[in-house]
This record gives C-alpha cells, structure tokens and sequence, in this order.
C-alpha cells in the first residue's frame, strides 16, 4: 500500500503496545517516526514524515497523541494523530493547545466520536463535544459521510483542518488488512518541494557497471540501509558477506577490461590499435583558428593569410 501510493505523511492508530520501535522503522524506511505509547494493549498513535520533509516532533509526553511541526513552501503546519479510547474522555485541551504552534492545523484519528452531522447513525456524548470544540475553533471535517470501518457504518476515523474544504481530497482504499479502512488524502494546496537529483547527464558522462554488479550493489545498499535500522549482529554478518562479494566482483570485472584493453593494443590492425591508444590521452584538443602579429592587430585565418604573413 506505502509502495503503491507513496504518502508524504502517515498516520497510525492502536498499534498495541506489542508493536516495538525497531519493528514500524524496518517497515517504514525513509520515514521520520513520531510515537505515542496507549493507554491500553491495543492503542497508541504515530506519525511518520517523509525524511525530505523538515519536520520538529511536538513533545506533548500525553499517551495516544503523536504530533509534529513540518515546513512546506515556507509554511508551518502542526501534523496529528490521535487515538481515543471509547471509555475515556477527548483530550481536548491538548488539541486546544496544538492549534496554537502554526497557523495550519491537520488532526488525523480514531476519536470514537458520533454525530449524524458527519454521516454516523446516532450521536454519543463525545460526538457532541468534538463537533462544538470543532465549531468553536472554525475547523473542518473532510471525510463525512465516508466508511470508514468494517464492523459498523459509523464514522469515527475523522480528517479535521483548518484548510479549505474544497482543497481536500478524501478517499477510502480498498485495504482489509484491519478492521478500519485507511484514508488517502490529497491537499491540493500544499504541494511539497523535494530535491530531486537528475542523473541523465553523469550517466552519460561516466561507464556503466554491468548488470549483475548493479544488481550487487542495490542489494549491498538494501543489507546496509537494513542494518543501520535493526543493528542485529545477522543483518551486520549478512552486510559483511555481500560487501566482500561485491568488491571481489568490481575487482574481477576491473581486471578482464584491462586485460580486454590489453589485447587490443596488441592487436596487429593499425586502425584498432590507434583507437585505443587514443583514449590514454582523455585530455580535448583545441582547434587551431588562426595566427596573430606582433602588436595584436590583425587576426590571419585563412592558408595564404597565414603563408603570406611568414614571408
């Protein structure tokens, strides 16, 4: 799902305290992680940002809210998710309080909140506080009236901001893997600008490996990236293994194009043995244009310009 829509920004509820950090980093690689401890076995909240987005955690030390500050295009936005329980009261005075670190404000979560106004089939006590706290404070609710969960038809898995409705995109993925539906969302006004590196131009530049070595070097760069994550003494070993083969092979392939190179400077057509030779020499020939006289005064281009100028 992560490889197929690439999301800037994730947000997660009740990952259970069984889930540890070593775990969500291994599956959630090029990600800046922000957790939340639950209250209970199957709660908690996190956020993950893309590494190419600045982000600043928000240390709230309050379980089930994971929050934190990002920068886009100048702009700040405060970036949250959050888990509340159905038996325990909405942390409002925290929200309150996180509206108050940037002027853009994006809460994502499971409130276990009802209210028909966002397409629920009744209204519990803690629908009835969360629409007036959202009321109070000019917010939106971007998903009602969209599924959300697979074990009732209420709406609970709410997208509130303070950023225009018709700038959000709201859409419910056809996953199953839990018993809640997860959300994409598309803010068509907040398009992040990442560094990207285009490579057309070295490539061109520099010779290609061929591809079993490429193929080497990915799953080389896979073993490391996993490692710095895990730092199990397997994944160490395994990395060690693979480094030791892949410097054996660029080795090996080094010394069959030299010796390639070898031969055909041996080689007894004129016409193949000066090719070659020509690329000991890498440095660019400057084409000749023309002679100038003594003072600098007049340029002498042509063949009997220049014959003339001699005698």
């Amino acid at each position: 799902m992560i490889k197929e829509h690439q999301p800037m920004i994730i947000s997660l509820n009740e990952l259970g305290s069984h889930t540890d950090m070593k775990s969500i980093q291994h599956v959630l690689l090029g990600y800046d992680i922000i957790k939340a401890e639950s209250t209970n076995k199957h709660g908690g909240a996190l956020v993950a940002i893309d590494k190419r987005i600045r982000c600043v955690p928000i240390n709230l030390n309050q379980l089930n809210i994971a929050a934190a500050i990002i920068t886009l295009n100048d702009s700040t936005y405060t970036i949250t998710s959050i888990y509340s329980p159905s038996n325990t009261p909405l942390p409002l005075k925290t929200m309150s309080l996180l509206l108050t670190y940037s002027n853009h404000t994006i809460l994502l979560g499971d409130f276990n909140a009802k209210h028909i106004d966002w397409g629920c089939s009744t209204t519990n006590p803690k629908g009835a506080q969360l629409l007036k706290w959202i009321n109070d404070n000019n917010l939106i609710i971007h998903n009602t009236n969209m599924s959300t969960s697979l074990r009732s038809s209420n709406i609970i898995d709410l997208i509130i901001s303070n950023q225009q409705r018709d700038s959000i995109d709201c859409t419910s993925l056809p996953y199953t893997c839990s018993d809640h539906f997860p959300i994409f969302i598309e803010f068509s006004n907040i398009l992040p600008q990442c560094k990207v590196t285009v490579w057309t131009i070295q490539n061109q530049l520099r010779s290609t490996l061929p591809p079993s070595i490429q193929i080497l070097l990915k799953y080389k760069h896979y073993l490391q990236n996993r490692y710095r994550k895990t730092k199990l003494e397997n994944d160490r070993l395994d990395l060690r293994l693979w480094s030791k083969i892949k410097k054996q092979e660029i080795l090996n392939y080094k010394a069959r194009q030299w010796t390639s190179f070898l031969s055909k400077l041996a080689s007894p057509n004129p016409k193949t043995f000066c090719n070659h030779v020509k690329l000991l020499n890498k440095k660019p020939k400057k084409g000749f244009s023309g002679i100038t006289d003594d003072d600098n005064m007049n340029i002498y281009k042509t063949p009997a310009s220049i014959l003339s100028y001699f005698q």
